[in-house]
């Protein structure tokens, strides 16, 4: 993620003054990231392939998509503040924008509080499922 503006704004990275400059190349494909260390360009690159199969385990209400979500979400969390972290601590105020890290943050602390009472929501559902018989069984 941009530490100022937010994973999806490709090419940008923070200024000095904590602030997003474009750089001079096109800033996409494998260098959308490139402001980042390597390991934290890798993380958000496999993100790119997880946060679908994410939305996939939720929408077909599957009990461990909850669970998935949240691993997913801590991840990309502590991945924007790694690199956010020292352009946050020269100007705190930065954290407050409506786009980048704080709604990332704020998100990313709904889905971990919500991960385990929807999980349970899932699973106790497939125990309903399991419990009634379809109609052409009952025959």
């Amino acid at each position: 993620m941009d530490p100022v503006h937010g994973r999806g704004v490709r090419g940008r990275v923070p200024g000095r003054d904590g602030s997003a400059r474009v750089p001079a190349g096109d800033g996409g494909g494998l260098n959308a990231y490139d402001y980042a260390p390597v390991i934290v360009q890798l993380l958000f690159h496999v993100l790119l392939l997880l946060d679908p199969l994410v939305a996939l385990a939720i929408i077909r209400a599957r009990p461990a998509g909850p669970l998935f979500a949240a691993m997913v979400m801590l991840a990309d969390v502590l991945g924007n503040w790694s690199v956010a972290w020292s352009a946050i601590m020269t100007h705190p105020t930065a954290f407050l924008r409506p786009i980048g890290l704080l709604p990332i943050t704020l998100f990313g602390i709904f889905v971990l509080l919500t991960a385990l009472p929807l999980r349970r929501a899932l699973a106790s559902r497939g125990d309903v499922d399991a419990c009634v018989s379809s109609p052409a069984e009952a025959r």
